[in-house]
Formats: structure tokens, sequence, C-alpha cells
């Protein structure tokens, strides 16, 4: 078993065109390197891994996230590495971005819905003008808060993520990745992990991506300097 860097917007984009198919083979995957890695599994292996999250409609996938988030994280403190390799820079952009896509999806999906309920209050079903206007006037009210309320939620939520980000009393991003998980996006979720586990190998390799990074057949070789 040869492990490799793999491209992080490739999976991110072919979790998304598969409606997520992809992401539970990028699941399975990082759960057996990882496991191949450290020589410590916390979790169960790949494929049972995949299956519990079907099973358990997800549920499972956010155990699974903070145990192998641990395990990558011990594997890279082993071998003389930071616990993560994202900057805190990196966690807030990705944030704010996954914020003000979903307050714009929210905003279309509700311009959607105003619309239709304009237009069936403005249907000639009587002849009162006065309370078609009414009609129509709450329509537009219940818009407005419906898209204040949304932002505010998802102010309040990004919000929690960038504490927890900040005010972390160490660099382990476990509890960022789960609060990334259930708050904004699994996929990037998945992407931090990808990103730590890229640079462990990296700085194992000593900077030659383009040759087999890792074999789980061959002995464990520590990246920490010998002491003098």
């Amino acid at each position: 078993m040869q492990i490799q860097k793999r491209d992080i917007a490739l999976s991110i984009v072919l979790t998304v065109i598969t409606c997520g198919i992809y992401g539970l083979y990028w699941m399975y995957k990082l759960t057996n390197e990882i496991h191949a890695l450290s020589g410590k599994p916390r979790t169960v292996d790949g494929g049972t891994a995949v299956l519990y999250t079907i099973l358990t409609c997800s549920l499972y996938f956010y155990y699974w996230l903070y145990k192998i988030g641990g395990e990558l994280v011990e594997l890279r403190r082993e071998n003389g590495l930071s616990p993560d390799s994202v900057s805190n820079k990196t966690y807030t952009i990705v944030t704010i971005i996954m914020t003000i896509i979903y307050i714009v999806f929210t905003m279309l999906e509700y311009t959607f819905q105003f619309i239709l309920s304009a237009a069936a209050e403005a249907a000639p079903m009587h002849h009162d003008s006065t309370e078609d206007a009414m009609a129509i006037g709450i329509v537009i009210l219940a818009f407005i808060i419906g898209l204040l309320v949304t932002a505010i939620v998802q102010a309040i939520l990004s919000g929690i993520v960038l504490w927890a980000v900040y005010k972390r009393k160490d660099d382990s991003p476990t509890l960022v990745y789960l609060l990334m998980a259930i708050l904004r996006t699994y996929n990037f979720t998945m992407a931090f992990l990808q990103a730590s586990l890229n640079d462990f190998l990296q700085q194992r390799n000593c900077g030659a991506p383009s040759e087999p990074i890792f074999s789980a057949d061959a002995p464990r070789v520590s990246l920490q300097k010998p002491h003098a």
C-alpha cells in the first residue's frame, strides 16, 4: 500500500458533482491511510467507517472526524510536527466564504418563495384590493424577517467556529474540525484533514512529491532530528 498526496481541490469538486459519493470514498481512503501511518487506529477501518456513516445518516461521521483528527494530530506530534498545518487565517477565510455562500443561497430560496407567494396573493381570487395589498405586505415583511434571521444565525454560527479557532488552548484542530463539520460543511473539514496529511507526507518525503511518499509495509521513520 503506497500513500501519496491527494489533490484537495479536485477531491472537493468530485465530492460535489457526485453528490457526496466521492466523499465517502475520500473518507475510506483517509481512514486507512492515517491508520497505516500511525499504527494506532482510533476508529474502525475505512470500509466500516463508511458503512456506519451511511447507516446512521452521517451521525457516525462526526464521531469519526473527531477520532481520526486526534489520531492525525498524535501522528504529527510524534514526528516533530505541529498538530495542525492549516493556519488560522485559512480557517477564517473558509468560514467567511461558506457563510456568505449559505446566506446567498438562502436569499435565492426566499426570493423564489416570495415570488410564488406574491403571485398567489395577487391572483384575482376576490375583488378587495385592500386585502390583496395587506397580504402582499405580510409576505414582504416575512421575507425581510427571514433574511435577517438567517444572517444573524449564520453570523452566530461563524462566530462560534472562529472562537474555537482562535481561543483553543493548544494547536490541536480536532474541536475545530467537529464544529466546522456541524456548523459549516464536512467537505471542507475533510479538506483540512487532507491538507494536514499532505503536509505530513511532504515533510516525510523531504520535498519530493512526485514519487510514492510512503509505503505501509516500510518501517516508520521519525521526522525528528537526532539530538546532539
